[in-house]
């Protein structure tokens, strides 16, 4: 992400906090009545939960809900990617009663993801989280609540400082210009002059 650094920039404090719905593109390797498998470029966090969103084409879309069992590193066509296995929840929307692993044309996984917001320009932000996910390149949607409600935005990672072991990353982000989802966050932001303290300089975060 590239910006100049004489672009405003507005530091929370204290900074806000927030919700990152990471989407990843995956293969659903295998699909049984309360179990599923599907390879991830990132590793499955025991616990947590993911919604896999199928496409079968002409069949329309189906949606599970699993809770992730396990995770191994594998290797696909000469690249690192990860078998994560997951337990169906009951509360599954279209589960896998009339199709099968094969019929399935593209697969996407989302997991909500809690962050903080630390700062923000017009072009981006720095995020802090723990979780694994997040990767330089990755995408998703940004839900931050404000004084004046709840906002969303669309993003992509830029860079990510890795930090100490038990410490949470640095996510430079670049904000992405797709609607519907409104007025930016740095509009509203820049509103909140009891939250935020502006800054000129570096707003790549």
């Amino acid at each position: 992400m590239t910006e100049r650094r004489s672009a405003a920039r507005f530091v929370l404090v204290p900074p806000a906090d927030a919700v990152v719905r990471s989407i990843q593109d995956v293969v659903l390797e295998r699909l049984e009545r309360r179990k599923v498998v599907i390879v991830s470029p990132t590793p499955g966090v025991h616990g947590a939960r993911r919604t896999i969103h199928v496409n079968l084409g002409a069949r329309g879309l189906r949606t599970l809900v699993g809770e992730t069992w396990r995770t191994q590193p594998v290797v696909a066509n000469g690249v690192l990617r990860h078998r994560v296995t997951l337990g169906i929840a009951e509360d599954a929307v279209g589960g896998p009663a009339d199709w099968e692993a094969g019929d399935v044309l593209s697969c996407l996984a989302v997991r909500a993801v809690p962050t903080r917001l630390l700062n923000i320009s017009a072009r981006g932000c720095l995020l802090e989280s723990a979780s694994v996910e997040l990767y330089a390149g990755a995408i998703g949607v940004l839900d931050v609540e404000l004084q004046d409600g709840h906002h969303v935005e669309a993003f992509r990672v830029s860079r990510a400082a890795v930090q100490a072991r038990a410490r949470p990353s640095r996510l430079g982000v670049e904000l992405l210009p797709i609607e519907p989802f409104g007025p930016s966050i740095f509009q509203l932001i820049a509103q909140l002059n009891d939250h935020v303290t502006a800054q000129p300089g570096d707003a790549r975060g």
